[in-house]
């Protein structure tokens, strides 16, 4: 008994000395009132040039047409739709505007060739809400606005499937030489809508 009484105590002795020696800090706890604050900083600024850019344009193969004397309507799908990045920060939005004029390619005797088309049309489908296209606008010989920004269109925006269409000959016939043809399409990118 005198044993079990030693060890009792003992015990006792060792786990009053570790409780008082040692307090519980909780995650919550503040330890002292010096607590400090700093600040992070970012500056963003946009290009002094190519703020407001047209990084990818449409191009369009019409593949193959016979040469006749009647009205020719031919139809394809650009390669691409347009892309234009805005880092202005202004949200003006913008518009692409866009001509075309006559074809002109060679013959098989390597003679300069040309045709005149009645009209050209270009199709530009909406984007998921910041990029508004126009349907079957006319570009031939005049510049036509075939796509608007809105003001929510910043950083990089791409439209929807972008359509042409050539109309010859629907007024007026003429003879379309056999060669390969090829016009120049400009497009530019004005800020503003």
């Amino acid at each position: 008994m005198k044993f079990k009484k030693r060890n009792l105590v003992m015990t006792t002795l060792v786990a009053s000395s570790l409780f008082l020696g040692f307090t519980v800090v909780g995650a919550d706890t503040q330890i002292d009132d010096f607590n400090m604050q700093s600040d992070a900083f970012i500056t963003v600024s946009a290009p002094e040039v190519n703020a407001l850019s047209l990084t990818n344009v449409p191009s369009f193969d019409f593949g193959i047409a016979d040469a006749v004397n009647t009205q020719i309507i031919l139809d394809t799908k650009g390669d691409s739709p347009y892309t234009i990045v805005d880092l202005t920060g202004t949200g003006n939005g913008y518009k692409v505007q866009t001509k075309i004029g006559d074809f002109s390619g060679t013959n098989d005797k390597g003679q300069p060739i040309t045709f005149k088309m009645d009209h050209f049309y270009l199709s530009v489908a909406n984007n998921a809400g910041t990029i508004i296209g126009n349907s079957k606008v006319d570009i031939y010989n005049a510049n036509a606005i075939v796509l608007s920004g809105n003001e929510n269109a910043s950083g990089t925006q791409s439209s929807g499937e972008v359509g042409a269409e050539i109309v010859m000959n629907s007024t007026t016939p003429q003879y379309i030489a056999a060669g390969n043809y090829q016009a120049t399409i400009t497009h530019s990118l004005v800020s503003g809508i």
